[in-house]
């Protein structure tokens, strides 16, 4: 099984409100998500994260606090 290395990123506005972005390779059915990415050339995940929110949405972010962080974790989907 290969290992993922990236981020997720969940942002909220002043307003409680979530952000997600419209995701989906060109003939696939789109679906919602909160922004995620895999890391780049030796980047920090706060790199990531800051990154991914940049390229998704054009917006300058800022990291305010990490939530969590999960090494070597293996997820079995049905």
């Amino acid at each position: 099984m290969k290992k993922w290395f990236g981020s997720v990123e969940i942002c909220i506005n002043d307003h409680a409100e979530l952000l997600m972005v419209l995701q989906g390779k060109s003939g696939e059915t789109k679906t919602w998500s909160i922004p995620s990415r895999k890391l780049e050339n030796n980047e920090t995940f706060s790199e990531c994260c800051i990154r991914e929110i940049n390229e998704e949405t054009g917006y300058d972010v800022q990291l305010v606090e990490e939530v969590y962080k999960i090494f070597h974790t293996r997820f079995i989907i049905f």
